[in-house]
């Protein structure tokens, strides 16, 4: 027999029959294996989203944002929390007009921002250092190291400013650019100009 006899026509629709009787079985099979391919994918999937949130929701969440805005110097000030960013904005004109960054050292994020409208000084607390700004010019007028994490806030009081631990306490009281710290004594080094 030559390979054409073996091919002949009666030969196809029994082979044609049993091809497709084991296609079928085949397709049965493939569809049990992937229905239960996609029942553990489910599975994994419910066990693991809830996990990979949880993971990710203190990361992926927006920054802590810190405004200060001088009304009579028609500024806003916006500071970022996470990378120490602080914009300017002029808001002489209907919307806030960007003016461009002050260029803080707070690179490790802002903690609090605090501007004193009598003197027109903007008050930047980084994690590690004080700074102050002339809010008109964004000009730097001065920095001073603190110890880590014994300052979480600033607030203007009658022109100085209190520079407070976690639970709202003052640490220090600083009156325009003569630095004169009171309470805790390490807290903040400053020197007197």
């Amino acid at each position: 027999m030559t390979d054409a006899q073996t091919l002949s026509l009666p030969a196809l629709p029994l082979a044609g029959v049993r091809f497709f009787a084991g296609g079928r079985d085949r397709y049965a099979a493939f569809r049990r294996s992937l229905r239960s391919s996609v029942a553990l994918l489910s599975l994994l999937m419910a066990l693991l989203v809830p996990v990979l949130v949880a993971a990710c929701s203190s990361a992926s969440a927006p920054p802590r944002q810190f405004i200060a805005e001088w009304q009579e110097g028609r500024l806003l000030f916006l500071a970022d929390g996470r990378n120490g960013r602080v914009r300017a904005f002029s808001l002489a004109g209907t919307a806030p007009i960007p003016l461009g960054e002050i260029h803080s050292a707070a690179s490790s994020g802002v903690r609090d921002l605090a501007l004193d409208p009598r003197s027109g000084q903007l008050w930047v607390l980084g994690a590690e250092q004080l700074e102050l700004f002339d809010a008109r010019r964004r000009q730097p007028l001065g920095r001073w190291p603190l110890a880590a994490g014994s300052v979480t806030g600033l607030r203007i009081d009658a022109g100085s400013v209190l520079l407070l631990a976690a639970d709202g306490t003052a640490r220090a009281r600083i009156d325009g650019r003569a630095a004169a710290p009171v309470l805790t004594a390490g807290a903040v080094r400053m020197p007197a100009n």
